[in-house]
């Protein structure tokens, strides 16, 4: 059956049957990661970082089109806009709780919280569509595009999408005999033109042929093709068809694309076919930065428009004050006689109910108030003029800004986009969830970050060799010194200093603080007979040793591999290319992270990422403090 390429492919878009596959693919994959931060790619779609104990994985969501789950990061970041700073603001530390689809529609709704959900973000996956992020109450918080913020949120009303054979049947015999068997199916089944092709390929019944025209053994035909897909649906097999410089992602075999010549390769899951086939489709980037393009000419245009009308009545008001001040001693007398209601043969048009009147210099009419001093008016006009001028300098850096934008996008739109590099993942090791560093004798020091990660600790990871520590202040990390029974005296030191550089003694801004330290035997979760144990909490049995530390950190960016790390100064002098050694100060993490990004830079020669950086400030202790060597 020789047909031509539909127009649904060249839009990669997704239907609303595949969009409920892909959203219980991705929460399956990332349900309870936690948002580490929103980017902005240079092809105008947007990323959702997670992080959890597999790893990391982004969340690439291309407006109106599509959205997949990629097995690791995106090095390459473009600038960020109003709406992806808005969702950084308010999803990062998040969770991802659950990803369902809105039946019928090409719609997924993602919730985000923390013990419970406090956002729903809204893709719509249709032209026109928006991305909407909402509080519980269904308050938009963000859009994109804009404009929606503070409304409430409506979804379009649902449209179910039939595959039961039996349901089926009563809906097509219902239909206007007039209308064409392949329009009935995309429409009023709701199967949309990729699976009613599919549907009439299977059945071999030409899409053009009228609903009327399908007698009982047609129908039956087109009704046992309807059945098969719903039995596919249950057993996927992911699979890419490419062909014709395109690529269509599909959840199981289509044999629709197959008449056409695709050739298919199976993969993991639908989720890895919609990655991998947008990514393979420089056309669709292509295609997102013309829309870029046209949107900022626009801007771009308004913008001029804006500057020229400004300036033309900033030079209008100029020339009416001055105008003023020249004839000020004409132009007050006839002021003064129109308000003691005589007259003057300058005035005309005197309105008392807008307390105007017109007064005639040369061959121009000015229009004045009766009671404001022409002089008083003249000085405002004066002023209007210069804010006027103010404004205008305003718009024309932004002008400036948008034009090198512009000049961005259309470098993009000349080239092949290349596909983004992903760095994959790495699975992270159980101790990469809590702060951790090692000792200059190679042990692992590991601390919880607060109350509730201190029990989780302890209750998982405590082991019989293993020592705790514990400053004496309230709000201490625990500490675990994993083996430390067998550990030097200068090692038992070093994870004392540790659990005192992040116990509250940082923030209050001591020098030295006292760290405790006892066996693990010695930890204990059952309170003594007729007593209470509040939730959050540990018993520690005497008797304890005693460590009296200096409150001193060191961070740095060790090569092989290439990470931060923190810890003694010891051990890190030691791992680390470069570090930085910190004490207790008021200097914020952003000033101490510039002075590492330099140093890095001068020493090394490495530009840090941005989420190198993020991450070097989430390791100074409450935020702050001061670079001591």
């Amino acid at each position: 059956m020789a047909r031509g390429l539909s127009p649904w492919m060249r839009r990669a878009e997704l239907s609303s049957l595949e969009i409920g596959i892909l959203s219980a693919e991705i929460a399956e994959k990332i349900r309870n990661s936690r948002v580490a931060n929103v980017y902005r790619m240079p092809d105008a779609s947007y990323l959702i970082r997670f992080t959890s104990e597999e790893g990391r994985r982004d969340l690439r969501i291309v407006p109106n089109k599509c959205l997949f789950l990629v097995e690791g990061v995106y090095e390459a970041h473009g600038e960020l806009d109003e709406f992806a700073r808005s969702l950084r603001e308010f999803l990062k530390g998040l969770y991802f709780k659950d990803a369902r689809p809105v039946e019928g529609e090409r719609i997924i709704s993602m919730v985000f919280g923390l013990r419970e959900p406090i956002f729903s973000l809204v893709v719509e996956l249709f032209p026109g569509g928006h991305i909407v992020l909402m509080d519980a109450k269904g308050i938009v918080k963000a859009s994109h595009p804009s404009g929606m913020v503070g409304k409430q949120y409506s979804p379009p009303e649902p449209r179910k999408t039939i595959i039961d054979p039996e349901v089926a049947r009563d809906i097509l015999c219902s239909v206007d005999g007039n209308v064409k068997i392949g329009l009935a199916l995309a429409r009023d089944l709701g199967l949309g033109p990729k699976y009613s092709d599919e549907v009439l390929v299977r059945a071999g019944v030409a899409s053009s042929l009228r609903v009327s025209s399908c007698v009982d053994d047609l129908l039956e035909k087109v009704l046992s093709a309807l059945k098969s897909l719903m039995d596919d649906l249950g057993r996927t097999s992911p699979r890419i068809y490419a062909g014709d410089d395109l690529a269509v992602p599909a959840p199981f075999i289509l044999k629709s694309l197959e008449e056409l010549g695709f050739r298919s390769e199976e993969v993991g899951s639908f989720n890895e076919a919609v990655w991998k086939s947008y990514e393979s489709l420089p056309s669709i980037s292509q295609d997102l930065a013309e829309k870029e393009a046209e949107r900022l000419e626009k801007e771009l245009l308004d913008k001029r428009q804006l500057v020229s009308k400004l300036e033309s009545e900033s030079e209008k008001k100029r020339r009416l004050a001055e105008t003023i001040f020249n004839n000020l001693s004409v132009i007050e007398e006839a002021r003064l006689s129109v308000l003691a209601g005589g007259s003057s043969s300058n005035v005309t048009n005197i309105d008392w109910d807008e307390g105007t009147f017109m007064v005639k210099i040369g061959e121009e009419f000015i229009k004045l108030l009766i009671r404001e001093p022409a002089s008083r008016q003249a000085s405002s006009l004066f002023n209007d003029a210069k804010m006027m001028r103010k404004g205008i300098e305003n718009i024309k850096a932004e002008i400036e800004e948008i034009g090198r934008k512009l000049e961005e996008v259309k470098s993009q739109k000349a080239t092949l986009i290349v596909t983004p590099s992903v760095k994959a993942s790495r699975k992270k090791e159980w101790y990469e969830n809590y702060r951790w560093s090692y000792t200059s004798g190679g042990r692992l020091v590991v601390a919880g970050k607060d109350a509730a990660t201190n029990i989780k600790l302890l209750k998982k990871h405590l082991e019989d060799r293993d020592m705790v520590f514990h400053a004496e202040v309230k709000g201490s990390p625990v500490v675990i010194l994993k083996g430390g029974r067998d550990a030097a005296q200068e090692e038992l030191e070093e994870a004392a200093t540790f659990c005192a550089a992040y116990s509250r003694a940082w923030r209050e801004g001591l020098s030295a603080v006292s760290v405790y330290m006892v066996p693990s035997e010695q930890v204990s979760f059952s309170p003594p007979p007729g007593t209470y144990l509040p939730r959050g909490s540990f018993i520690v049995k005497p008797p304890k040793t005693y460590f009296q530390v200096s409150l001193r950190l060191c961070i740095g960016l060790s090569e092989e591999p290439r990470r931060l790390i923190v810890g003694h100064e010891r051990w890190v002098s030691s791992a680390a290319k470069t570090y930085l050694s910190l004490i207790p100060g008021n200097k914020s993490g952003e000033e101490i992270a510039r002075t590492f990004v330099e140093t890095v830079k001068e020493r090394l020669g490495i530009e840090l990422s941005r989420e190198e950086v993020e991450e070097f400030k989430s390791l100074i202790p409450f935020g702050k403090g001061q670079v001591a060597k």
